[in-house]
């Protein structure tokens, strides 16, 4: 049952990937991993490499993104047959770490959960090598295992990772500024334990004007927002954005969130003071590579400021669009 629910996951979210796209094609032919990695390089993912190693990279995502993609749709959706055999079981495990991995170097994204249950799966399986192919690995667990795993969408409703990544990039930065008037951008990493929720970027209720629907790492679910993203020009983009776009501005949410900030950095300033060796106690990061400064660089920290930026990749290079201070919090 472990081995189904895992594969569902897989399965479903190779499914979705078919299902997002108009003609069933879209997502594995015109998706551009090198959009994804401009995107991820733009929030701090290895901008310490050389700028001829980043380039190297992106012109390999962009040259082989059809074949890496059409790899991920085979082990995704390859998934169903997990318990067709042992080996293919192994190989299936192995290669959603591999997929995990990749990901990883691409984007900084780490699913280190799933990493953990995948390799955990494959160790027990090797261990338990012979018991497990007389009495798990049988033809009749197998068509069972079709079943289950094929109608997962009912039963077990598994949440899907699904998207077309665009050329635009809209996100927020913090920038803190200490008693002593030193000021730097804060790495989104260190809001521990809430780092996850601000990676995210999903703070729209702050903007007051027009925004498209792109997430914070570049990415939609809309093909058509994606196909004329590939083609705008920067000039074009207003525009785009004024007829396209929505205010989701809060103003209820904005103040929620400005005192979720003053009382955030003030409980962070009295653990600035009391450094205790368990405050660096933390799970592996889910996302890496943020910019900016840990917050035990700072004295105690007097003022944040938020700020919306837009970027636009064109030949891919990143073309700063916008950056606007949208929130001052003072602490």
């Amino acid at each position: 049952l472990v081995l189904c629910l895992v594969a569902s996951n897989y399965f479903v979210t190779g499914l979705s990937k078919i299902a997002i796209s108009p003609y069933g094609y879209e997502w594995f032919f015109k998706n551009r991993l090198s959009d994804f990695f401009l995107n991820m390089q733009q929030r701090g993912w290895l901008t310490s490499w050389s700028s001829s190693n980043q380039t190297a990279l992106y012109d390999f995502l962009n040259k082989y993104s059809v074949l890496l993609q059409g790899f991920i749709l085979v082990v995704e959706v390859g998934a169903i047959f997990i318990l067709r055999n042992i080996k293919l079981a192994c190989v299936l495990l192995c290669s959603f770490v591999l997929m995990h991995l990749s990901i990883c170097l691409v984007s900084g994204i780490l699913f280190w959960k799933w990493m953990l249950i995948d390799a955990l799966l494959i160790t027990i399986i090797i261990v338990n090598r012979n018991a497990l192919i007389r009495e798990l690995f049988t033809r009749s667990n197998f068509k069972i295992s079709i079943v289950i795993v094929l109608f997962s969408f009912i039963w077990l409703r598994p949440y899907t990772i699904i998207w077309f990544d665009t050329k635009l990039n809209q996100f927020f930065v913090y920038e803190a500024e200490d008693v002593n008037g030193f000021t730097c951008e804060l790495n989104k990493n260190d809001f521990n334990p809430y780092h996850q929720w601000i990676q995210y970027d999903k703070l729209w209720f702050l903007v007051n004007h027009e925004v498209l629907n792109v997430s914070g790492f570049g990415y939609t679910s809309n093909y058509s927002t994606k196909s004329t993203l590939d083609t705008i020009s920067a000039q074009r983009l207003n525009q785009m954005i004024v007829n396209s776009g929505a205010n989701k501005k809060n103003q209820k949410k904005s103040e929620e969130f400005a005192n979720f900030l003053k009382v955030f950095f003030k409980n962070k300033n009295l653990q600035l003071s009391n450094n205790h060796w368990y405050n660096f106690i933390q799970a592996p990061n889910d996302l890496n590579g943020s910019k900016g400064c840990a917050s035990k660089v700072f004295q105690e920290i007097k003022a944040i400021r938020v700020y919306y930026c837009l970027n636009l990749n064109i030949n891919g290079k990143t073309l700063p669009v916008k950056k606007e201070n949208i929130l001052t919090v003072n602490i």
